[in-house]
């Protein structure tokens, strides 16, 4: 006759398993409002929240680089970022203020940027103001705490943008919106303009926008990083460490399209042949971006020019060994 105690044993483990399976679950689903909550009481400055001015069509601030529309002198202004480098929690050494504004179609914002000392404003081609002064807005349209979209100017007036992912661990430098952004000196420093079309920003629909907002300022003279949101240096979290930008309503997202063309042209000439020793090629094509929603996009390319394929760099092996 068979021993019962190992199966009564059995079942005394798989009941004790069951039973720490459920623990764990319900642990779980308790912490999701922690897990998902990217604002955290002690990460979040209360103090860090703008208010966008509503402007009409007709009174849409010029965007030249010159803060002297009239809209920016009823929008509020903010100010109050602080340093990450050099020296980590200071108050930042330049003054900086920030003013926003929106209509139906964009959001614009103004920017003062005080110097002291020297302005490295040297020419850099789009995407590559690495190394001079610069300064740049980024914006959680959808305000999930996790991506954002960066828009970046600087001294010389040269443009970068990017989209921030993965709550700051990822950055792709390769995405280029369709947006507007002047920079022009001053006695005092240099002011700044931007338009944003909300085609660029991707959000749901709403009665009433929260957005988060951060605002960062690089200044060579001085080596410091500052932000208005502070991110402290050994610390991870980006996006959800950004401030809150409040008061639009009444606009709705655009569905966007847009469409790159292309062509491309060759002529082979045959010197010293007859004159039909000529090979003439013509091509056309265009890529296409549609965006179904405010989260989802349908890209398709038409006739794709392979010219533009990069190859993989051919490996001749010379030595003994495979």
């Amino acid at each position: 006759m068979s021993d019962p105690r190992p199966v009564l044993i059995r079942h005394i483990y798989d009941k004790r398993s069951m039973v720490a399976c459920c623990m764990a679950v319900a642990s779980l689903i308790g912490s999701l409002p922690v897990m998902l909550s990217a604002h955290d009481a002690a990460q979040l400055d209360p103090s860090k929240t703008m208010t966008a001015h509503r402007v009409s069509a007709d009174s849409s601030p010029h965007v030249d680089g010159v803060l002297d529309d009239e809209v920016w002198l009823q929008a509020p202004s903010y100010s109050g970022l602080t340093q990450q480098a050099p020296n980590d929690g200071e108050p930042a050494t330049e003054k900086t203020t920030i003013q926003l504004a929106y209509d139906d179609e964009a959001l614009f914002v103004g920017m003062m940027l005080y110097y002291s000392g020297a302005i490295d404003d040297q020419l850099t081609r789009r995407d590559q103001t690495q190394g001079v002064d610069r300064f740049r807005i980024e914006i959680d349209a959808h305000h999930d705490h996790q991506t954002a979209y960066m828009f970046e100017l600087s001294a010389a007036g040269s443009l970068r943008d990017g989209h921030v992912t993965a709550n700051g661990g990822s950055f792709d430098g390769n995405w280029d919106g369709v947006w507007e952004g002047k920079v022009s000196r001053h006695d005092e420093g240099i002011s700044a303009e931007w338009r944003i079309p909300y085609h660029v920003l991707r959000f749901s629909p709403a009665d009433e926008y929260i957005w988060g907002i951060n605002v960062v300022r690089k200044i060579n003279s001085t080596k410091e990083d500052v932000y208005w949101a502070r991110v402290p240096r050994h610390e991870k979290g980006w996006v959800s460490r950004f401030g809150h930008l409040e008061g639009i309503e009444r606009i709705s997202p655009v569905n966007t399209f847009e469409v790159l063309p292309y062509s491309v042209g060759r002529a082979t000439f045959f010197p010293g042949g007859a004159s039909d020793d000529t090979d003439l090629f013509g091509n056309l094509g265009a890529h296409v971006r549609y965006g179904l929603t405010s989260s989802t996009s349908l890209n398709a390319t038409v006739n794709p020019d392979f010219g533009q394929v990069e190859a993989d760099p051919a490996v001749l092996n010379l030595s003994v060994f495979e």
